[in-house]
């Protein structure tokens, strides 16, 4: 992505990551069977970045929505993986044990800047965790876009209105470009077109109710 989307990516984990902070979660694979609990394959907190496609971060799509990434709310089934325990599938007597997902969360936190290192991801417009007998929903609430030299970006209002901003062009002035209930369809908000720049969704920010 270039050196500015470096900078940008150390600056968003600077301003939302404090000193001795801990993450709200994390998920991993583990076996059932014999407890074997397999390296982090995400960290949930205020700042994160998701490097492929699918709860198990595999890249197993070509396209992948954020919420599907995040592997809340998944069924016992869609939580098995393909990948086969180290520790006890080559026991004859415990047969071929798979990995399942574990989505481990200690805390939840009220901001998620989510950070985009492939153009592989469509945005959701929500994100909805199931804590005991409630739902906890994070809304979208603003996109970064960059090209590798400028970035622009989108902030979605609490009525779901889309207000575009352009340092350079707009200056201090949001313009407006519709709702969340009108956009055309969910590659809309990967890409914004103003002028002869073409520039990709990097950064997504989700605000909790």
């Amino acid at each position: 992505m270039g050196t500015a989307f470096t900078c940008l990516a150390a600056l968003t984990q600077r301003m939302m990551v404090k000193a001795g902070h801990r993450d709200s979660g994390v998920n991993f694979l583990t076996c059932r069977t014999c407890g074997y609990k397999g390296d982090p394959l995400l960290h949930i907190g205020e700042y994160l970045t998701l490097k492929d496609t699918g709860p198990f971060q595999d890249g197993g799509h070509k396209m992948g929505e954020i919420f599907d990434c995040l592997g809340w709310n998944l069924s016992a089934q869609q939580r098995e993986s393909q990948v086969p325990c180290p520790r006890c599938s080559g026991s004859i007597s415990e047969g071929r044990q798979r990995l399942v997902l574990e989505v481990s969360i200690n805390r939840l936190p009220y901001l998620m800047c989510i950070m985009l290192n492939e153009d592989c991801f469509y945005i959701s417009a929500k994100l909805t965790y199931q804590q005991s007998q409630f739902d906890v929903v994070f809304h979208l609430r603003g996109i970064v876009y960059g090209d590798g030299n400028h970035f622009v970006a989108r902030l979605i209002t609490k009525d779901g209105r889309i207000w575009y901003q352009d340092g350079m062009t707009t200056q201090s002035i949001c313009i407006l470009e519709g709702k969340m209930g009108q956009i055309p369809d969910r590659e809309w908000l990967m890409t914004t077109s103003r002028g002869y720049s073409r520039r990709k969704a990097i950064l997504a920010v989700y605000g909790r109710d």
